[in-house]
């Protein structure tokens, strides 16, 4: 009877969130489809020169993004190559860009094709939580930064008390859990109990041993300041070259926009696809970008032309590419799987993936 009763009330919350995708989809997703096969159709008119450069940008991009992660993943002992780890990290952003709320699937692919890279799972969960939070901390950080910049040129938007809004909550959730798990505060592991009733098949001793691992976890981080700052530079880095790449496209078309007003375009654009209503927050971006850009005087046709061609790149080709990249690492990783080690009577199997000491590249 309770089972029937959460159910029931559960009803209106499930049928909304179909209603929001469905709408999302619709509105916002599918009128980019015919728009970015006119900026596709319109590459052929953009200097090879610029389009090299805009295709490098974003391939450079996800290079800092994988070796961010194999920085998080250097814990003393072997971890992926780079082009194993750019590999992982391009089939977890290609199912991100095919499903809304994207990002938690897309992380939990990298979580598993990580673990069969040879990574304990602490670990691998440790950096993908890491990553992600780390990373989205920095975005907001640069975002407040870029406002900072343009205010005396262009004033306050009412739009940016949203993105304060969000990066506030975002900086301050962030520096609540890191205290609580570095110091061990005794709130975050009494909640434990009260989690598992939240989720069902999920025990408040599992919660426990999760928060003391990334405990020790995060204490082993703070104590290598070098390896926090090599993984702060990647993850600027990584958002920085992304961001340069959309100021190629735009300027490819015409657009010359001053650098740091593309940064706050580009800032208020990833913090809307985080709103987990289309896949990788198609049409989100899109608008944001063009309503941004137009507000800081860009030409709106050419604008909308620039935002889709650096869309071509960001978002629409990774998708093909994830194919390739999940059928190249799992080639890669069956045709080296195991090495058999006898021993008396039985074997050791151990992993032998393309793995690099630590410090190397």
């Amino acid at each position: 009877m309770n089972t029937t009763r959460q159910w029931l009330s559960s009803v209106p919350w499930r049928v909304g969130k179909v209603a929001a995708v469905f709408a999302g989809t619709w509105f916002l997703a599918v009128p980019q489809v015919p728009l970015a096969w006119q900026a596709l159709t319109g590459l052929s008119d953009i200097s090879i020169v610029v389009l090299s450069t805009g295709a490098a940008l974003a391939v450079a991009a996800l290079l800092a993004d994988a070796q961010l992660t194999r920085t998080l993943l250097d814990d003393g002992g072997r971890r992926p190559g780079l082009w194993h780890t750019m590999g992982i990290i391009t089939t977890s952003l290609g199912v991100s860009r095919v499903v809304p709320a994207g990002a938690a699937v897309g992380n939990l692919m990298a979580f598993r094709m990580l673990e069969r890279a040879g990574i304990r799972r602490p670990r691998a969960a440790f950096t993908m939580a890491t990553r992600s939070v780390g990373s989205a901390i920095v975005l907001n950080t640069l975002l407040w930064l870029a406002l900072i910049l343009t205010l005396p040129g262009y004033g306050f938007s009412p739009s940016y008390v949203l993105a304060i809004a969000a990066g506030a909550v975002v900086l301050l959730t962030g520096a609540i859990a890191t205290d609580a798990l570095l110091r061990q505060r005794s709130w975050l592991w009494a909640s434990a109990p009260h989690i598992a009733k939240l989720i069902p098949k999920l025990e408040s001793g599992m919660i426990t041993r999760q928060l003391d691992d990334q405990s020790a976890q995060l204490c082993n981080l703070a104590s290598r300041p070098a390896m926090v700052r090599k993984a702060l530079a990647w993850a600027i880095a990584n958002w920085l070259i992304d961001a340069a790449a959309l100021w190629v496209f735009l300027a490819a078309f015409g657009v010359m926009m001053n650098p740091v007003l593309v940064l706050v375009a580009f800032g208020l654009a990833n913090l809307a696809a985080a709103v987990p209503i289309t896949p990788g927050g198609l049409g989100l971006v899109e608008v944001t970008l063009a309503v941004t850009l137009t507000s800081f005087g860009a030409p709106p046709v050419a604008t909308a032309l620039g935002i889709a061609a650096y869309r071509v790149f960001n978002y629409w080709l990774p998708i093909p590419a994830s194919v390739l990249a999940y059928v190249a690492v799992q080639s890669t990783v069956q045709s080296t799987e195991t090495e058999q080690v006898p021993l008396g009577d039985t074997a050791i199997t151990t992993p032998s993936y393309p793995l690099s000491k630590e410090g190397a590249v």
